[in-house]
């Protein structure tokens, strides 16, 4: 099995881990499986956390964002990934909301003074927990078409919008 984060993420750094997990499946035989970015995030959050938010900097003012449940089974979707502004993630955020990611540095400056904030080093993605969170998949019997399989962008680039 071959696992790979599928977004949301930086468009060419998908890109190329979509290619290069496509081909190793392919050449290899394997079943692959695509993970969502922000649920490998929040799937690295201490279980006490409850629910977490996990953000990645989106750039352009906006942040990937999205709200997990965690529990024995793994983070379970409150809020489905989107794109939104900085500044109407903070307006929807409360401090008794933890959260995790990268995207945490574009909004430190900001946040209320009692947030709760996962430790630092579970901000990015780990490829053990991609892998562990493929395998569960794997294990209730999904698989991803290697030749359909694609990148999650959840918007067009910055040259398509132009």
């Amino acid at each position: 099995m071959i696992a790979v984060t599928q977004g949301p993420g930086s468009f060419t750094g998908l890109r190329i881990g979509a290619a290069t997990a496509k081909t190793l499946a392919y050449a290899l035989g394997a079943d692959l499986i695509g993970v969502n970015t922000l649920e490998a995030i929040a799937a690295q959050a201490p279980p006490e956390c409850g629910e977490v938010w996990t953000l990645l900097d989106a750039h352009r003012g906006q942040l990937f964002a999205a709200r997990f449940r965690l529990g024995d089974n793994g983070p379970q979707a409150v809020r489905d990934t989107c794109v939104i502004d900085v500044d109407a993630w903070l307006d929807a955020y409360t401090s008794v909301d933890w959260i995790a990611g990268p995207g945490v540095s574009r909004v430190l400056r900001r946040l209320p003074s009692d947030a709760a904030i996962v430790d630092e080093p579970n901000w990015a993605p780990r490829a053990e927990t991609v892998g562990k969170l493929a395998w569960r998949a794997h294990q209730q019997g999904r698989r991803d078409d290697v030749f359909a399989f694609a990148p999650r962008y959840y918007r067009p680039s910055a040259a398509e919008e132009a």
